[in-house]
């Protein structure tokens, strides 16, 4: 009966027995920490491989500004996306489309252009053409007009018997007859020779600027509808999704912010100028070839893009879009290998130590209470 009897006399466990237990089983937890430190590097620096990036950035300078935001909306939309695909025209390769509805859409697209060419021409004009000096010199005969009248009814309403025989009040009253009617003759002449004629050129200039409008506008519709019948088909495509896609989750849009903030604003507050907007794609580096075709396509279709959207959102004809940087770099880059590997082995080599020595301490503590309750010997 002694032998089953429960040990109550074994000593609890101090610190003390832990700096032992450690001190005891050193060597093992070192070795095994080394080893998943080696591990946790390795480790590291194939994640460090696996996170490198390849970043671009294009800035652009657009006006007129667009106070509401929907060039920004349409450029980061899936239809924009689509375009960066497209060749100059516009259209998807020839050989990837059916045949007839490409031509058809060509015809469209260049009716299209030619539109807005002949609108553009004819804006110019319309600017070019001054009427200034003509309606400054017929405001000028106007006005002579006018103070030949005034100074006239003066002479012929001036009251009093000094005026009303005095032979030279009435020559001077007779002078100033003449005078409206050589002003008169003078404005209508100037005004049949020059300002009437000025005036209806100004007229159909304004005229044909908006009957071009309309027809860009007839045109940019025509155009749109013959360009979604073939993208209707292409879009389907695995690897033209595949790539949209990947533009989606790629790029960012947004205005550039400046540090120099408005009078009325805090002093540390930015200001947004909506007139330049600043395009960040980031890809993994394995996908730096898809990054350089990205930024190609870029310098090819952003600025014509916008300056359509921003044509049919103003209804001007004087948009502007440019690439403020026409130097564009892919830059690849990770972070530091060795950085990364130091990291990882510190955090790998660490939770080892730690998890083989709370083992070796879980094990004591079951051996001390194996001890304090032996089994009983005649159950």
């Amino acid at each position: 009966m002694e032998q089953n009897k429960v040990n109550t006399n074994k000593e609890p466990l101090y610190w003390g027995d832990l700096l032992k237990l450690f001190a005891k089983k050193l060597k093992p937890i070192l070795i095994i920490g080394l080893v998943f430190a080696i591990l946790g590097g390795a480790l590291g620096v194939m994640l460090a491989s696996m996170n490198a990036t390849c970043t671009a950035e294009i800035k652009l300078a657009v006006t007129p500004m667009d106070d509401s935001d929907r060039l920004l909306f349409n450029l980061r939309s899936g239809r924009f996306a689509e375009t960066l695909l497209l060749e100059e025209n516009g259209l998807p390769a020839k050989d990837k489309c059916d045949a007839e509805d490409y031509d058809a859409a060509l015809k469209a697209i260049e009716a299209y252009e030619d539109a807005r060419e002949r609108r553009w021409n004819k804006y110019v004009e319309t600017t070019i053409f001054h009427m200034n000096d003509i309606e400054t010199t017929y405001k000028r005969l106007e006005n002579e007009y006018t103070v030949a009248l005034e100074l006239l009814k003066m002479y012929k309403e001036a009251d009093g018997e000094g005026f009303a025989n005095n032979e030279d009040h009435l020559k001077m009253i007779a002078q100033c007859e003449e005078k409206p009617l050589a002003a008169e003759a003078a404005k209508k002449a100037y005004y049949n020779d020059y300002y009437l004629p000025a005036d209806q050129t100004r007229v159909r200039l304004q005229a044909e600027l908006v009957a071009l409008k309309d027809e860009v506008d007839v045109t940019r519709r025509a155009a749109d509808e013959a360009v979604e019948k073939v993208l209707a088909a292409w879009r389907n495509r695995a690897e033209v999704q595949e790539k949209v896609a990947m533009i989606m989750d790629s790029v960012t849009y947004e205005y550039i912010t400046s540090n120099i903030p408005k009078i009325e604003t805090p002093k540390d507050a930015q200001t947004i100028n909506k007139g330049y907007i600043q395009v960040s794609i980031t890809l993994l580096a394995e996908e730096e070839a898809f990054a350089e075709e990205l930024v190609d396509a870029y310098r090819l279709h952003i600025c014509d893009y916008a300056e359509k959207q921003l044509e049919f959102l103003s209804g001007s004809a004087d948009v502007d879009c440019t690439l403020i940087d026409p130097i564009i770099h892919v830059e690849c880059q990770a972070d530091s290998p060795v950085g990364e590997a130091v990291k990882y082995a510190l955090i790998a080599g660490l939770a080892a130590v730690v998890l083989v020595y709370l083992f070796f301490v879980l094990r004591m503590l079951a051996a001390r209470t194996k001890d304090d309750h032996p089994a009983e010997e005649n159950k």
